[in-house]
C-alpha cells in the first residue's frame, strides 16, 4: 500500500511540475511576443507626413502647431483625445476635429470651423458665441451691432473657448435649442436681437423691421416655419409685429 501511495504522490508531483513548466513557458512566450510587438511599433509606423484637411480661418501651420504632432513620432503613441482637446483650447473657432492614422506613415487632421451667430453683453464687453453657446471672442459695440444681440442673460466669468455660463442650466438649454433651430431653419441671418428675459415670453427683433413674439420657449422649428411663411406674404416695406405664440397660427399686426 505504501508503494502505491508513493507512486501516486510522485505522479502528482510530476503533473504539477509539467503544469508549472507549461504555465511559465506560456507566460514567457507571451512576454516575448509582447516585446516584439512593442519593438515593432516603436521602430516602425513613424510619421513622415501630416495632412490637414478642411477650411478654417487658421493656417495649416497653426493647426499643426496646436496639435503638437510632429514627424518622426510613432503614430500609435498619439493620444488623439488629448490632442483634440488641446486644439480646441488653442483654436476656439474649431467646431470639429478628427484625427486619422493612415498606414504606414501618414496622419490626417480633419477640421471644421464653427461660426459666430450671436453675441452677449457682459458688463461693458460683448462676446461672440456660436450655436452651441461656446464663447468665441470679445468684440466691440460696432461689431456687436452687426450680429444678433442676446439680452436677458448674464455671462459669468466669460472666457474664449468655453461654453457660456449664465447661471441657469435650463435657460442655457433653451437658448441653445433656439439658436440651433434658427440656424437650421434659415432665419438666423436676419435676427438682430433675441430677448431672453423670460422663458414664457420670448421675442426677437427680425430684419430690423419686425418684432417677433415667440411666447414660451420650445417648438422653435414650427415657429420659424410660420415666420418664413408670413415673410413670403409681406412686402419689403411692411413693418410691425409677428406673433408666433399661438401653436395653430401666426398673426401679423402692422405698425401704426
Amino acid at each position: 500500500m505504501n508503494d502505491i501511495r508513493d507512486l501516486r504522490q510522485r505522479n502528482r508531483r510530476r503533473k504539477y511540475r509539467r503544469r508549472k513548466t507549461g504555465f511559465l513557458f506560456a507566460v514567457f512566450s507571451f512576454l516575448v511576443i509582447l516585446a516584439a510587438v512593442v519593438a515593432a511599433v516603436t521602430v516602425f509606423f513613424k510619421i513622415s507626413d501630416i495632412k490637414v484637411t478642411g477650411q478654417t480661418r487658421y493656417t495649416n501651420e497653426q493647426i499643426l502647431e496646436a496639435s503638437g504632432i510632429t514627424t518622426g513620432t510613432n503614430m500609435f503613441l498619439i493620444n488623439k483625445f488629448s490632442v483634440i482637446n488641446k486644439m480646441f483650447d488653442k483654436l476656439v473657432y474649431l467646431d470639429e476635429v478628427r484625427i486619422r492614422r493612415r498606414l504606414p506613415d501618414t496622419v490626417e487632421i480633419m477640421v471644421t470651423e464653427t461660426k459666430p451667430i450671436a453675441c452677449v453683453k457682459s458688463a461693458e464687453q460683448y462676446w461672440l458665441i456660436d450655436k452651441r453657446c461656446k464663447i468665441l471672442e470679445a468684440i466691440d459695440e460696432n461689431k456687436a451691432n452687426q450680429t444678433g444681440i442676446i439680452t436677458g442673460i448674464e455671462l459669468k466669468n466669460p472666457s474664449a473657448g468655453r461654453i457660456a455660463d449664465i447661471g441657469d442650466a435650463d435657460k442655457l438649454v433653451k437658448l441653445k435649442e433656439l439658436l440651433d433651430a434658427a440656424d437650421r431653419g434659415g432665419v438666423l441671418a436676419k435676427i438682430k436681437g433675441i430677448h431672453f428675459e423670460k422663458l414664457y415670453d420670448l421675442s426677437m427683433t427680425y430684419d430690423d423691421r419686425f418684432t417677433v413674439i415667440l411666447g414660451s420657449a420650445g417648438d422653435y422649428d414650427r415657429k420659424f416655419r410660420f415666420l418664413l411663411n408670413v415673410m413670403q406674404r409681406l412686402s419689403e416695406f411692411d413693418k410691425g409685429t409677428i406673433d408666433l405664440s399661438d401653436p395653430e397660427m401666426a398673426r401679423f399686426r402692422p405698425e401704426d
